[in-house]
């Protein structure tokens, strides 16, 4: 709303100009026409560039979200996914959905006892606010937000928040990556991560991990690099590490005893959102 009444004021004010202007030369009807011309191809210009604008941002979906780009509810305000983003993930990627990011009651019904570190819905420190998985590049994309909690030095991030989602995003690539990969079907057994530049405190940026080898009899071993990056071109932290696809962490939990194995759900279009099951009750 506020962007469609900044755009009403800023055309009132080009055609009052062009008014002005044009009564300024009375005499001259071809220039008063052609003043006018251009003050309104200025008004059609900014019109056209707000509505793409508000086009961008995409329609909320059930969760509160929304489908590409705008707004995402950090919990402690909206946050602004930048467009810079959206430009960088492939067209055929989808969005990675885990109902234990979203649904609290269920996740806690479940046998979690805690909230995720980098998923957590009401948190205000680092937070991945979306997913999007590539599996013809084999590469895992996501926002991820560095809030207030992230603090460290006056105004930058502790590179504990850095390295944090950086494993993070190394683990779910590897979920993911893996020959009948499943959401939790592994364990990240080796972090190198390097921090190249600070991150300030309210930043969101984008971070990406991307399957480069495989290793073991039977690739069980994966090798993935990653990164966290900005809009400009700066790289503020990259990742290299190892996860094992297979493991099987503790298969005592009440998860394990009321919900049928962990999969991803397959499905049957191109800009369908990739979930888990869990969905079902």
């Amino acid at each position: 709303m506020f962007m469609f009444q900044s755009t009403t004021s800023t055309t009132t004010f080009l055609l009052k100009m062009a008014t002005g202007l044009s009564a300024l030369v009375p005499d001259n009807p071809m220039k008063a026409a052609t003043i006018a011309f251009v003050a309104g191809c200025g008004a059609g210009w900014l019109l056209a560039k707000r509505a793409n604008e508000h086009t961008e941002k995409g329609s909320p979906d059930v969760c509160g979200f929304v489908s590409r780009a705008g707004e995402v509810d950090s919990g402690h305000g909206a946050v602004e996914v930048p467009p810079w983003i959206l430009k960088r993930l492939p067209t055929n990627s989808r969005r990675v959905r885990l109902r234990e990011w979203e649904d609290l009651a269920w996740r806690e019904a479940c046998g979690w006892v805690g909230t995720d570190l980098c998923h957590n819905m009401d948190g205000n420190a680092v937070r991945v606010l979306r997913y999007w998985w590539d599996e013809e590049g084999q590469a895992l994309y996501g926002v991820v937000h560095f809030g207030p909690g992230c603090e460290s030095h006056a105004g930058w991030c502790h590179g504990g928040a850095m390295t944090s989602v950086l494993d993070d995003v190394l683990g779910h690539c590897g979920f993911l990556a893996g020959t009948n990969g499943k959401p939790w079907g592994g364990a990240t057994v080796q972090v190198n991560c390097s921090l190249k530049l600070p991150i300030r405190v309210g930043s969101t940026l984008l971070v990406s991990a991307t399957v480069v080898g495989r290793e073991g009899k039977s690739g069980h071993k994966i090798r993935i690099k990653g990164s966290i990056d900005s809009g400009d071109g700066a790289c503020h932290a990259t990742l290299d590490g190892l996860t094992v696809v297979g493991v099987q962490l503790d298969p005592g939990t009440p998860l394990a005893a009321t919900q049928p194995p962990r999969r991803w759900i397959p499905v049957s279009s191109a800009d369908s959102d990739l979930r888990a099951n869990g969905w079902e009750s």
